[in-house]
This record gives structure tokens, sequence and C-alpha cells, in this order.
């Protein structure tokens, strides 16, 4: 039924259907521009979380003057070569 309705509609204004088809396109269109805006939108937004909790970690780091695993093996290779 709902087939015949559409073909009716076709043939009796064709141009009313084909403003009606242009609108559904645009809206999906529409909704998947804004899908992946969102999407961009998020990601970004932790990124920036990463960013500024990488950076807090850091300061923290620094205050308490804790060092890193790989620095102090660093600093030891460097005692050792000055050593001989």
């Amino acid at each position: 039924m709902r087939k015949f309705i559409y073909h009716r509609d076709k043939i009796i204004s064709p141009e009313e259907v084909a403003q009606r088809e242009e609108a559904e396109r645009d809206k999906s269109e529409s909704a998947a521009r804004e899908q992946r805006f969102l999407e961009l939108k998020q990601k970004a937004e932790e990124e920036d979380k990463e960013a500024e909790r990488a950076r807090v970690n850091s300061r923290l780091i620094d205050k308490l003057h804790i060092r890193s695993k790989n620095h102090l093996e660093q600093g030891r290779t460097e005692n050792a070569v000055e050593e001989t």
C-alpha cells in the first residue's frame, strides 16, 4: 500500500516527491556530519585531558623530586664513565 501511495505521489507531483527525497538526504548527510564533528570533538577533549594529566604528573614528580628508573640508570652510567 505504501509503495502505491509513493508511486501515485510521484506521478501526480514529482517536484514535491523530489523535494521530500532531497530533504531526507540532507537530513542523513547532516546527521553524518554532526556525528563526525562530535567524534572529533570528543577525541580532542580526550587528548586535552591526557595532556593535562601528563603535565600535572610531570609537575608532581618535579615537586617531589622523584626520578624515574631510566633517569637513575642514566646517572649511574655517567658516574661509572667519569670514574674510569
